[in-house]
C-alpha cells in the first residue's frame, strides 16, 4: 500500500559532536539524513506520492529497524547478525531466493555506506607547510563545500520531499463520509448511553420524542451554573510549576523542540485536594453524579467551540498543515498540528 512517508530532519552533526568516540544514531531520521534516504524503509531512496514498496510494509519495517539498531557494528558482525536475523525471523517465508539476496543486500549496502560517513576522517585535510624556521606548520585546506552550502542544500531537498508528501492526498477513517460519521456519531452515542442510564434503568431502548425533551430538560436549562467547570484545570495548567522537557522536533514547526511544563502530577493531587474539601464541607462532588447530563452538555460544547476557534486560526494565522481541501475532512484531522497560547499547548482541553 502507498505510505505518506517520513519527512527527513537536516542534521548540523552526528549525535556526539565533535567526540572522536564511536557514534551512535539514535533516530530514523538521523540515519534517513546520512544515507540520503526520503523514506525511512530498506527501499526509501526515493519517495514518490502513491509508489509500491519494493517489500511487504512489515518487512520494510523490520529492515529499517535492525539497520538502525546496528548500522554501527562492523560490517563482518553486521552482515553474521543480519543472516540470523533473516534466517531465524519469517523473512525466509515471505520472500524468494532472488527476492530475499536482494532485500539483504539492501540492507548491507545501506549500512556499509552509513558505517562508512559515521567513522571516516573529517572532510578537512592537515597538509605540510615549512615555515621560515624550518619547522612544518599545519593548515586546514578547505573543503570543497562549506557547511552553509551543504546546509542549503539540505534545505532543498527537505522542501522537495514535502511538496511530494503534502501533494498526495490520501484520505483515513473513510473519507469525508467516514469523518462526518465519526463526529456525529460519537456525540450521539453518548447522550443514547446518558439516557440509557438514566430514563430507561440501564436498558438498551429505541429513542423517542420524549427522550429529546428529556435530554433538554435535563441537560440545557442550567448550563450557565457549571460552565466554569474548565477554569480550574486550565489555570493550573498554565499557572502551575513543573518540570520542563523538549519533545521531539516537529517538521511542521520548521523541526523546532517545544517545551512542555509537565505539572499534570501536581495538578492532580491539587484538584483531589480541593474535592476533598468540598465534599466534607457541602458535599458538591458526590452531587456532581446527579448532573451528569449537564456537565457532559458543557463538555460537549467547549469541546466542539475550541476545535472550531483552532480550526479556524489555523487559516488565520497560516498554520495550516496537509489540508486535502474537504472542510468536513480537514476539520476532523485538524489544521493546525500544535495549536498553542504562548507556551499553554490548547490540545490540553
Amino acid at each position: 500500500p502507498a505510505s505518506k512517508g517520513t519527512k527527513r530532519k537536516a542534521t548540523d552533526g552526528i549525535i556526539g559532536g565533535g567526540d572522536t568516540k564511536r557514534k551512535r544514531i539514535q533516530y530514523s531520521a538521523q540515519l534517513m539524513d546520512i544515507l540520503g534516504y526520503e523514506h525511512a524503509r530498506v527501499s526509501g531512496k526515493r519517495y514518490e506520492p502513491g509508489q509500491q514498496s519494493l517489500y511487504s510494509e512489515d518487512l520494510e519495517v523490520m529492515g529499517w529497524d535492525f539497520l538502525l539498531e546496528n548500522v554501527d557494528m562492523p560490517e563482518k558482525d553486521f552482515e553474521r547478525k543480519l543472516d540470523r536475523m533473516i534466517k531465524t525471523t519469517d523473512v525466509i517465508g515471505k520472500l524468494d531466493d532472488e527476492k530475499r539476496t536482494k532485500y539483504q543486500n539492501s540492507i548491507l549496502e545501506a549500512q556499509k555506506l552509513a558505517y562508512s560517513k559515521l567513522y571516516s576522517p573529517e572532510s578537512t585535510k592537515s597538509v605540510g607547510k615549512t615555515r621560515s624556521d624550518g619547522l612544518r606548520q599545519r593548515k586546514k585546506v578547505e573543503a570543497s563545500k562549506t557547511d552553509d552550502d551543504i546546509k542549503a542544500s539540505k534545505k532543498v531537498e527537505q522542501k522537495t520531499v514535502e511538496k511530494k508528501v503534502d501533494s498526495e492526498i490520501v484520505y483515513e477513517f473513510g473519507g469525508p463520509i467516514g469523518a462526518a460519521s465519526i463526529m456525529i456519531i460519537s456525540h450521539l452515542i453518548m447522550y443514547y448511553l446518558w439516557l440509557a442510564v438514566s430514563e430507561h434503568e440501564g436498558n438498551l431502548f429505541i429513542p423517542s420524542i420524549s427522550d429529546a425533551y428529556a435530554i433538554y430538560e435535563k441537560c440545557a436549562q442550567h448550563l450557565d451554573e457549571i460552565s466554569d467547570i474548565h477554569f480550574l484545570p486550565t489555570f493550573l495548567g498554565m499557572a502551575l510549576p513543573g518540570f520542563e522537557m523538549k519533545g521531539l522536533p516537529i517538521p511542521s514547526e520548521g523541526y523546532k523542540c517545544l517545551l512542555y511544563n509537565c505539572n499534570g502530577l501536581g495538578a492532580w493531587w491539587l484538584t483531589l485536594a480541593a474535592a476533598i474539601y468540598l465534599e466534607y464541607t457541602n458535599k458538591a462532588i458526590s452531587s456532581l453524579s446527579d448532573r451528569y447530563g449537564e456537565l457532559m452538555t458543557v463538555m460537549i460544547i467547549f469541546g466542539n467551540l475550541v476545535a472550531v476557534g483552532i480550526y479556524l486560526s489555523g487559516f488565520i494565522l497560516g498554520r495550516t498543515y496537509r489540508m486535502s481541501g474537504n472542510h468536513i475532512y480537514d476539520f476532523f484531522m485538524g489544521s493546525w498540528l500544535n495549536p498553542r497560547i504562548g507556551d499553554f499547548d490548547l490540545k490540553v482541553w
